[in-house]
């Protein structure tokens, strides 16, 4: 399966302050996350990577196969 994203800087923001992540456990199951920054504060950008990658990270340390 292939997965794309895109996001928009928009108007009024001098950078992007989304982050998209897409993750695969031990079982193969897959995970997309999205996180939308945080309307123009500062360490938007941040906070929006590292809500991302520490459930992706966490996420993939995981076995679903008994679900």
């Amino acid at each position: 399966m292939e997965f794309a994203y895109r996001t928009d800087i928009g108007r009024r923001r001098p950078n992007n302050q989304d982050y998209v992540g897409i993750f695969k456990n031990q079982s193969e199951a897959t995970l997309a996350l999205v996180a939308d920054g945080m309307g123009g504060h500062r360490g938007g950008d941040v906070a929006s990577e590292m809500a991302v990658s520490h459930l992706g990270y966490a996420f993939e340390k995981t076995d679903t196969a008994e679900i």
